[in-house]
């Protein structure tokens, strides 16, 4: 359809532009088709437009709905190559480790994320605990949703990133999830730490 769209456009005598590209790589990847989003963008250099972020940050997200890790690496580099990665990019990351179950890994890319200066929001805890729900040891909400903002508040924890861990735990009993004792016991030891650094 998205094929049909272009050459009726062309036809008419209209130029596909950047908005143009940027709309069919959209709507590909919106139904999960990462080839034909793929062969959007290839076009685009075919005919000498450079992609731009949104456009790969839009593919690299079809290949971390899809869990396709091995394309989503591929993407990702490709957009480090000639932009800085984004919230979005590191978020994509995420989801495609979490949904092939590779849940160290996708910790180790949030960790990537604050390194790099980009933070979590809503939708990395909404990824991370939507995705950890599949899992049958943790199926339940409220432990996928425990695992979630644990995983969020160590990554700050790590960083010594004292504001934004307690942000997140403020927003974790909010959310009436409880926090794991040894997790609660290590932020206030950092809290602790902190205050006498202070």
């Amino acid at each position: 359809r998205a094929d049909r769209w272009l050459e009726r456009m062309e036809s008419a005598g209209c130029t596909a532009d950047m908005i143009t590209f940027g709309s069919l790589i959209h709507a590909c990847s919106k139904v999960g088709n990462v080839d034909r989003a793929e062969q959007f963008v290839d076009e685009m250099l075919h005919r000498h437009m450079q992609p731009n972020l949104v456009c790969l940050n839009t593919v690299l997200n079809a290949c971390a709905h899809s869990g396709d890790v091995a394309r989503a690496e591929k993407w990702f580099e490709r957009i480090s190559c000639a932009f800085e990665p984004t919230k979005i990019s590191y978020n994509s990351m995420i989801e495609a480790f979490s949904r092939s179950g590779r849940f160290e890994a996708a910790e180790v890319w949030l960790q990537k994320m604050l390194d790099h200066g980009c933070h979590p929001d809503q939708i990395t805890q909404s990824v991370l605990q939507r995705t950890r729900r599949q899992e049958p040891k943790d199926g339940s909400s409220q432990k996928a949703a425990q695992w979630s903002y644990s995983v969020i508040i160590r990554a700050y924890a790590r960083i010594g990133a004292v504001a934004s861990m307690r942000t997140w735990l403020e927003t974790m009993t909010q959310a009436e999830v409880t926090c794991p004792k040894a997790l609660r016991d290590e932020c206030l030891q950092i809290i602790r730490e902190s205050g006498r650094e202070g």
